[in-house]
């Protein structure tokens, strides 16, 4: 059985860190960020969980307004029984209904808190993967988890590499399906559809997931953009948001109370006489 740390407290369930504890603990904390803009675009987060013996449960979180910004994290803790396989599904949803949802299978390790991505991008917005796949920062995977990565008590963004992961983490191996099985073929510089070429259908100049190198993922926070030419370039900001910062991290000042940035890119106000208010540079916001 698995005990959900807050879950059914629905507005408050999803919280930004786990509790600590002196006596290891075999859990999973779920993680979600997203490059959607909250709340024009995402205003509720869902998690579903599902066990072996097949009881779902569920958790809901307000984003907006006053509420904790991303990334959120809930907490899944494993007591008696077995240690899996679960499934989780997060949904992101705006105005009751879903935006975009993402899928994972994994299995606790035990006396492990490992953490599970479950990242909800704009990319994957109607992208439909097939059975057993599920849309994800890197385009469409396997549902079943083998990345699990150890908790350090911060939750990783979108766009950033978790430390390193767990061995044997995931899923089991019945040994049912040979470890060099030729599957459908990944963005990951091998074979995998063994036909004697490597991540073809891949076009590393264009794809936002894999621009200008696989898993290299284009993150356009509080705007838009695209891949060109294997670089990923922003095309427009959201409004009181720039792109002032060189790097993949789309429009990530917010112009509107940055002082070395106010109302545009390198227009610095100069403290204390003035500071940045709705993007002017005042003697005070009154």
């Amino acid at each position: 059985m698995v005990s959900r740390r807050l879950f059914g407290l629905a507005l408050s369930a999803l919280l930004l860190a786990a509790c600590p504890s002196e006596k290891a603990v075999t859990e999973a904390i779920i993680v979600i960020d997203s490059d959607l803009a909250v709340p024009d675009s995402l205003d509720e987060l869902v998690i579903e969980v599902s066990g072996p013996e097949g009881r779902m449960e569920s958790a809901t979180a307000t984003l907006g307004g006053e509420q904790a910004p991303l990334p959120r994290t809930l907490t899944l803790v494993q007591g008696s029984g077995p240690t899996g396989p679960y499934t989780v599904v997060a949904r992101g949803r705006q105005g009751g209904g879903d935006v975009v949802s993402r899928t994972a299978r994994f299995s606790f390790v035990p006396e492990e808190s490992v953490v599970i991505l479950m990242h909800l991008v704009e990319a994957c917005i109607g992208q439909d993967c097939g059975a057993n796949q599920t849309c994800t920062e890197r385009g469409c995977q396997s549902v079943d988890r083998s990345d699990l990565f150890v908790w350090t008590g911060v939750p990783p963004r979108l766009g950033e590499t978790p430390d390193a992961g767990l061995p044997d983490a995931g899923t089991p191996d019945d040994g049912s399906v040979p470890t060099d099985a030729c599957t459908e073929e990944l963005c990951n510089d091998a074979d995998d559809d063994c036909d004697g070429e490597v991540d073809e259908g891949f076009d590393l100049a264009t794809d936002p997931f894999n621009c200008g190198g696989c898993g290299n993922l284009c993150v356009f926070r509080n705007g838009d953009g695209e891949c060109t030419g294997g670089e990923c370039v922003v095309t427009a900001c959201d409004p009181g948001f720039d792109d002032c910062v060189a790097g993949n991290d789309g429009c990530e000042t917010d112009v509107r109370m940055d002082e070395a940035n106010c109302g545009a890119c390198g227009n610095a106000c100069s403290p204390p006489r003035d500071i940045c208010c709705n993007s002017e540079c005042r003697p005070n916001c009154n």
